[in-house]
């Protein structure tokens, strides 16, 4: 997997136009860790604190000119 931190609020991925399977992993205050998988192999797990949100992706994710993360499948 790989991993991306964010502190600023602003990561947008580029994700298939579906709803992703989902589970939440872990919850409890202040914490959160979620699992989104996509029909196209992409998985995507997040880890929400007050303070920043941890990506860690199933496919690195390359910074597009839209702005986006673009996994490269």
């Amino acid at each position: 997997m790989f991993k991306y931190v964010n502190e600023d609020g602003n990561f947008n991925i580029a994700t298939p136009r579906e709803l992703p399977k989902h589970k939440i992993l872990e919850h409890r205050a202040g914490y959160t860790h979620n699992r989104f998988t996509y029909s196209n192999g992409l998985v995507i797990e997040t880890i929400v604190e007050p303070h920043k949100i941890q990506f860690f992706s199933s496919h690195e994710l390359e910074k597009k000119s839209d702005g986006k993360y673009h996994p490269k499948l």
